[in-house]
């Protein structure tokens, strides 16, 4: 029971500075918007998600997805720390002290790049309250406890790990959302609430390079043309100049013959006008390498969301597995001397399972097809053969308008087939399928309306602009937007003043 609650006492202070975390990001990039749009510029996310940003429920929505990794896996770890020192080594200092050490190490690993308050407390408050909270009532000796039990789940958590490394990239996760999510409505609303709330939190450690837009504000001491050399070149990068220096990303004055690029009032980088002028996009990498001060919690945050992930596909697998195992041990009870081992059949049924799902979601290239067979599959009344047949025609990026199937294909009710009809349009130049592209970006499946923004960029048409920019104004999705905007960059738009 006292692990039970030292876990949910580390979620919910997960949770609490998640929550803190991002609604102060939120209200950092509401004032940088508000500026943004004030100055005349077209601002992603628009009004009807900016609004949301001074907003609870965003906030602690958002927060739930560091609670679920970083906070997780933090707690999980700090428990294991726990249940070792008390099984292991209960009277042992020097056990202690070097996880005391590692401990210490990691909170300076983490502000390697510059003092990270939120990031730091993570780790300077979960573990320490989860590990008191865990060994406050030691646990009996686990002596004569039998080996096999205690290794047993880290055997097949290895055993798994080593026949699933190669699939656990971020693109397990895309595969997972095609085979799994978008296949039912349970799924799908799974889907819907993580591409919602997911760019709350994951604002709040970009660095500048990544963000989409960025502000910046030109001193009063640069010299006039100079200033308006630098305002067009900034902006033209996605730097629009504002007049809140409080609001900007970067601000830039002259210091003798040289630029100096501040971040929060902290010099970051000195460089002469010539240089900046010749090599803009250069000097804003360095800057943002300067400034950036979140790259050792990213890397945390996404080992930690494959971690958890893992370790939650193993807790299904083998429940599920330990559930077959005693109804099969209840079945045959009696019918041999010794009781059967459930929970050594479970992990032997959990680690075929688990090899089971790597095969499924395994990256598979289709086979090729001749034309007649594709027309037959393309046109098939089974959804899977139709999904199966765009697949194909996307992995070897061939027009779809020969076949005449892509507007009967729009207006599927198979969520799936429209999102892999949208990426497919991406290699079609004909005039059908751009009407098609363009009737997808209203698509109320939020992973088919992105990608139809990413196909029409990719397609080069700019007659797709003035379609794009319309559609900004009403768009509520805020990952639509943002693939909205990217595909305006593609196709040669550029920010001005105007918006």
């Amino acid at each position: 029971m006292r692990r039970v609650q030292a876990v949910i006492v580390g979620l919910i202070l997960a949770q609490g500075l998640a929550t803190l975390q991002v609604y102060l990001s939120n209200a950092a990039y509401l004032e940088k918007l508000t500026a943004l749009q004030k100055a005349g510029y077209l601002i992603v996310p628009n009004r009807l998600v900016m609004d949301t940003l001074a907003r609870f429920g965003p906030a602690f929505f958002g927060g739930l997805f560091f609670t679920l990794t970083v906070g997780l896996l933090l707690t999980l770890a700090a428990l294991a720390a726990a249940w070792a020192s008390g099984r292991f080594f209960p009277e042992s200092r020097g056990f202690q002290t070097g996880l005391l050490v590692f401990w210490a190490g990691t909170l300076v690993w983490v502000n390697q790049d510059g003092w990270a308050p939120l990031a730091s407390a993570y780790f300077l408050v979960i573990p320490p309250s989860v590990f008191y909270l865990a060994r406050k009532h030691p646990p009996a000796s686990a002596k004569g406890r039998s080996g096999r039990r205690i290794l047993l789940h880290p055997a097949c958590i290895l055993i798994l790990l080593m026949v699933g490394a190669d699939q656990m990239t971020p693109g397990m996760f895309t595969r997972i959302r095609d085979r799994l999510l978008l296949t039912n409505p349970v799924g799908r609303s799974i889907n819907d609430f993580y591409y919602r709330y997911t760019l709350y939190p994951a604002q709040v450690f970009k660095s500048p390079a990544q963000d989409l837009i960025r502000a910046a504000h030109l001193a009063d001491n640069l010299e006039p043309p100079l200033a308006e050399q630098l305002k067009r070149t900034l902006t033209r990068l996605d730097y629009p100049v504002i007049d809140t220096p409080e609001a900007s990303d970067l601000v830039i004055y002259q210091n003798g013959e040289s630029l100096i690029f501040a971040h929060y009032g902290k010099s970051i980088l000195s460089v002469p006008p010539d240089a900046l002028l010749k090599s803009p996009r250069d000097t804003l990498q360095a800057f943002s390498r300067g400034v950036d001060r979140f790259g050792p919690f990213r890397r945390v945050t996404f080992l930690s969301l494959m971690a958890v992930s893992g370790l939650f596909i193993y807790l299904i697998l083998y429940l599920s597995s330990y559930f077959f195992a005693w109804l099969f041990g209840r079945a045959v009870q009696g019918r041999f001397q010794k009781r059967l081992p459930v929970s050594m059949a479970a992990a032997v049924l959990c680690v075929g399972a688990g090899i089971t799902l790597f095969s499924a979601a395994s990256p598979e290239k289709p086979p090729r097809l001749p034309p007649d067979l594709l027309k037959n599959q393309l046109t098939s009344p089974d959804p899977a053969e139709r999904v199966a047949a765009l697949r194909y025609l996307y992995v070897r990026k061939v027009d779809i308008a020969p076949y005449d199937v892509h507007r009967k294909m729009a207006k599927s009710p198979q969520p799936l087939e429209r999102y892999w009809l949208a990426r497919v349009l991406e290699f079609s130049r004909s005039a059908q399928t751009y009407e098609t592209n363009l009737a997808l970006l209203n698509d109320p499946q939020i992973n088919t309306a992105y990608m139809a923004c990413l196909a029409l960029g990719r397609r080069g048409d700019r007659r797709a602009v003035a379609e794009i920019l319309e559609r900004l104004n009403s768009e509520d999705r805020w990952y639509v937007q943002l693939y909205a905007y990217k595909a305006l960059r593609r196709l040669g738009w550029r920010q001005t003043v105007s918006g």
